[in-house]
């Protein structure tokens, strides 16, 4: 098993490697998403993606379990691993096969350190990295569904903020390094320590800027049965102040309805995807988590780690949040569709116990109500 001490700081004490965020040409940029396709024969491949970066957005060239992709560029200071550079790599789904309980957070992704920079990686993917190999870093059931990254370069004094959200998220340590730590952090049972509880929390987000100065919100959740309180959506939507368009794993068992309060921003539930030149698919396809507001003048876009369902309101959980106006505007456009309809008052998910069976049909028909067309807003 792994030994559980960490460097919270994760210092690449006395390396040259430069820490950033990579494209495909192996160059830094200073933040990207990656919209992973699902595999859906004679349709499209699960390998190919959208890359959105602050020029806009490009169909990959390479797959993206390429040992040159970008995340395979990104990675290297844990795929390569370089003297002295130090990571944290966490997942409820790890590739250990480790049984995680529901009390760690429903989370994934990737922590870098340099003496410079942080590099932070949130993803939707079970077993990813799935080895500190070039080769094979990213696991072949990845392929399967829709799944979404997340690519921030930070400066080195985010290392605090970054840390105290893994906490409060309760993420679940699979690999790390090095051994040693200042700052008397550590890592027990594969968890952060000290833990900190989201429930005695005022303010449930923290503000940060990429390296290049672009502005990010990080936000972590309350845990409870009720949505209005456990669901990272209805916190999105409240603290952005306007209504959500949100796309989570469209098999979940006990999916929750769209959340359309008398008073506050409703959360719309996503039923389609269109990339438009690309290609199209179905929610049930689709393992990514991510949301965007509704009004084409709010310049969010979120990738989270949360389903909406009633067992994911008791879990911890989070996203992180980045202001581009083409970044918004490309998945907005991606929701061109349908999206689930306001449901009856006694189905709302303001802590109503009406649940609903998972949806596995692989054609995508569901127990839920009518879907809306989307206008413009």
């Amino acid at each position: 098993m792994w030994r559980l001490v960490l460097v919270v700081a994760l210092l690449c004490l006395g390396s040259e490697a430069h820490i950033s965020c990579k494209n495909e040409k192996d160059e830094d940029v200073d933040w990207y998403i990656l919209y992973k396709f699902p595999e859906i024969k004679d349709k499209l491949n699960g390998g190919d993606y959208i890359y959105i970066d602050s020029k806009g957005n490009e169909k990959n060239s390479k797959p993206i379990n390429d040992k040159d992709s970008f995340l395979a560029n990104t990675l290297k200071p844990i795929l390569t691993n370089p003297p002295g550079c130090g990571f944290i790599s966490y997942n409820d789904q790890p590739p250990t096969g480790s049984s995680v309980s529901d009390k760690m957070g429903h989370s994934k992704g990737v922590v870098m350190l340099d003496k410079t920079h942080l590099v932070w990686l949130l993803h939707s993917t079970p077993n990813f990295p799935s080895k500190r190999d070039t080769n094979d870093f990213y696991p072949v059931e990845g392929l399967k569904f829709g799944q979404t990254f997340i690519c921030v370069t930070l400066p080195h004094t985010a290392n605090g903020a970054i840390v105290k959200h893994l906490q409060f998220i309760n993420a679940y340590v699979f690999d790390h390094q090095p051994d040693g730590f200042p700052n008397n952090v550590k890592v027990t049972k594969n968890k952060l320590q000290p833990s900190l509880n989201t429930n005695d929390q005022s303010q449930l987000y923290g503000d940060l800027k990429t390296a290049g100065g672009v502005e990010l919100k990080h936000f972590y959740k309350k845990t409870s049965k009720y949505g209005l309180v456990g669901d990272l959506y209805v916190t999105i939507a409240k603290e952005l102040q306007d209504d959500l368009y949100v796309q989570t794993w469209g098999r979940q068992f006990c999916r929750d309805f769209t959340y359309c309060p008398t008073n506050g921003h409703k959360v719309f539930n996503v039923e389609d995807i269109d990339t438009q030149n690309i290609g199209k698919w179905n929610r049930v396809n689709d393992h990514s988590k991510w949301c965007v507001p509704t009004n084409n003048n709010k310049h969010w876009i979120c990738i989270a780690d949360s389903n909406r369902a009633v067992s994911q309101y008791e879990r911890p959980g989070g996203a992180l949040c980045i202001k581009n106006e083409k970044a918004a505007e490309t998945f907005r456009g991606f929701v061109v569709k349908t999206v689930e309809n306001c449901p009856p008052t006694e189905a709302s998910s303001s802590g109503s116990s009406t649940k609903r069976k998972a949806d596995t049909n692989s054609q995508g028909s569901s127990s839920h109500s009518a879907p809306v067309k989307i206008g413009k807003t």
